[in-house]
């Protein structure tokens, strides 16, 4: 899980969110790919947070 968290996020930070205006052909953000980019980030970073707690959990419930 820590290794797909840190997959998601590094996705999330390379994602590309600019697109082409068609009569001006400036770049310009998009919102919605702005947002999915915000969600993967938040994705992974519970994803690795959560796999850290069971990482951490494990090791406790083996320990004498």
């Amino acid at each position: 899980m820590v290794g797909i968290g840190v997959a998601l996020t590094l996705w999330a930070f390379f994602m590309p969110v600019a697109v082409i205006e068609p009569l001006s052909g400036d770049v310009i953000a998009n919102n919605d790919l702005l947002n999915q980019r915000l969600l993967f980030a938040l994705t992974g970073g519970g994803t690795f947070v959560g796999g850290w707690l069971a990482m951490i959990l494990d090791a406790l419930q083996k320990r004498p």
